[in-house]
């Protein structure tokens, strides 16, 4: 009956905690390292699961973050790209090796504007960018995870 249970039908539709508890003997156990198999390099230090994919975890005790490429932590610890003004230590933007704050990013399309273009939009907030309040007349910029400007509870 085991051996029905683990078909290979079965093994590609169940969640992974239930092909694991049905098929114990069956799987292989978990990996404990990433293997990098397109650049040939196998990594043997602490991952974190994203998904259903083993990642390189920050090199900072406690933190749980995926690191960013090619360093060994994640942005909150100084991973990645920083951006390129002396004495700012923020992480780079896009392509760019600017912070939102000096430049980097997507910015505001409207003639003589210069802020960061918020969302999928390509304009800043006040040129009509990003979230909307969801109040009737209303063409305000929605504050944080609500639906309304703060002038209508937001």
């Amino acid at each position: 009956m085991l051996g029905r249970l683990c078909s290979r039908s079965l093994l590609n539709a169940a969640p992974f905690a239930v092909r694991r508890a049905l098929c114990a003997e069956k799987l292989p156990p978990r990996p404990s390292s990433v293997t990098m198999a397109q650049k040939g390099v196998r990594y043997d230090g602490p991952v974190v699961r994203s998904g259903n994919v083993l990642q390189k975890a920050c090199a900072t005790e406690g933190c749980t973050k995926k690191a960013i490429s090619p360093t060994d932590y994640c942005s909150a610890h100084g991973g990645g790209k920083r951006c390129a003004v002396d004495g700012c230590n923020k992480g780079a933007q896009g392509p760019t090796d600017y912070c939102t704050t000096h430049g980097g990013g997507t910015r505001c399309v409207a003639e003589g504007c210069n802020k960061g273009a918020v969302g999928p939009t390509d304009y800043c907030i006040a040129h009509g960018g990003g979230k909307r309040c969801a109040a009737d007349g209303c063409n305000k910029g929605a504050v944080g995870s609500t639906d309304y400007c703060s002038a209508h509870g937001g």
